[in-house]
């Protein structure tokens, strides 16, 4: 049983995907230069979300935490100027170091994005992680009516995020860099309801993320199409709370209750160096992470169809309005133009006119 059956949401597997998933693949990685996925420092979290493997309410619940020294050898590794997730399989706030965190990112160079569930952002806070360098923050959030959200997210008030939308677009003007954007895992009764929580979000944050939901660690479902076939992962290092490095979100989350002594670590691994192992086992039929890979799902992640996967739909709500602008200019353009040659018709002082009286306008 997954962890969101205890709200009765009768979501049902993608079966058709998971048969593509048992198809023959041969795997291919993508082997260079690493690519950061997030840096996770606690497992602890104060929320008990329905579909959460870490913390839910019939998950084994732990405690390990990332030592700083570990995370800043993480962070040194990373080229400047490049983002960085924070984005922990606990909540990040309850790390005590996770400001000291977030300004060692800024102090070496790296834009740090801060993914929470949004309970801990007081005004006090949220002015302390802007005055030290933050600005970009994500907030998970699945549902637009309080009594909604806190069935999902357990401990949880939904009147919070709103508070903290509303105190960052207020500091824009100081902080022109500021991103909002809301994170929503998409179950059955929500799935249909995307549109209405876009003109929710409208105004407040600069995009939503919907992504499907997954259980049972490797499968998924609720997903916004089924490609017709595998494709690779995309491999990129996330360093655990208990500094164990994995090549994806998938392997994160089996992490949580199996053992991953043959995982690379921060302790003794390089990110570059983890990378290439990881990259070897990918493609190493017989390694402990083939075995996983044969049965998951999220290689969906990599599936793309335009800007979506079945995984993820990001609407970018700033964008839109931006699209819509440059057509409407576009729209008046043509028109002005069209008026203009239509002038060339008319006696001379009309035409002078009326030109005049278009140029005037525009």
């Amino acid at each position: 049983m997954a962890m969101s059956d205890l709200v009765v949401l009768e979501t049902k597997p993608d079966n058709g995907l998971h048969d593509i998933t048992q198809q023959p693949f041969t795997p291919k990685a993508n082997r260079g230069r690493f690519t950061m996925g997030s840096i996770a420092t606690t497992e602890v979290c104060d929320l008990s979300c329905v579909f959460c493997h870490f913390n839910g309410p019939k998950a084994p619940k732990k405690s390990k935490q990332l030592e700083p020294h570990l995370v800043r050898k993480a962070l040194q590794e990373l080229p400047k100027g490049s983002q960085v997730y924070f984005a922990a399989t606990g909540e990040l706030f309850m790390d005590e170091h996770a400001v000291e965190h977030l300004q060692a990112a800024v102090q070496l160079g790296l834009d740090p994005l801060v993914l929470s569930h949004g309970q801990h952002f007081t005004p006090e806070l949220l002015d302390k992680l802007l005055s030290i360098g933050v600005r970009h923050f994500r907030m998970s959030c699945d549902a637009i009516e309080p009594k909604a959200y806190a069935k999902i997210r357990r401990g949880g008030e939904l009147q919070r995020i709103l508070d903290a939308a509303e105190f960052l677009r207020n500091r824009k003007p100081s902080f022109p860099e500021i991103t909002v954007e809301i994170n929503c895992t998409l179950l059955s009764n929500s799935f249909p309801k995307q549109d209405e929580m876009i003109e929710f979000w409208r105004g407040r944050v600069d995009a939503v993320n919907f992504n499907a939901e997954y259980f049972d660690t490797f499968r998924y479902r609720n997903t916004f199409f089924i490609p017709r076939a595998r494709v690779d992962c995309h491999l990129q290092t996330y360093v655990l709370p208990s500094g164990k490095i994995t090549p994806c979100c998938a392997v994160m989350v089996h992490a949580h209750d199996h053992d991953v002594s043959w995982l690379p670590d921060i302790r003794t691994h390089s990110l570059q160096e983890a990378h290439d192992e990881l990259c070897e086992m990918y493609e190493n039929p017989s390694s402990e992470l083939s075995a996983l890979c044969r049965q998951c799902d999220w290689w969906i992640m990599w599936a793309k169809k335009g800007d979506m996967t079945p995984y993820l739909r990001s609407v970018r709500l700033n964008d839109s309005l931006d699209i819509w602008d440059k057509r409407s200019r576009a729209v008046q353009q043509s028109v002005r133009g069209r008026m203009l040659n239509s002038f060339r018709a008319l006696p001379g002082k009309l035409h002078a006119y009326m030109l005049r009286t278009v140029r005037g306008r525009s």
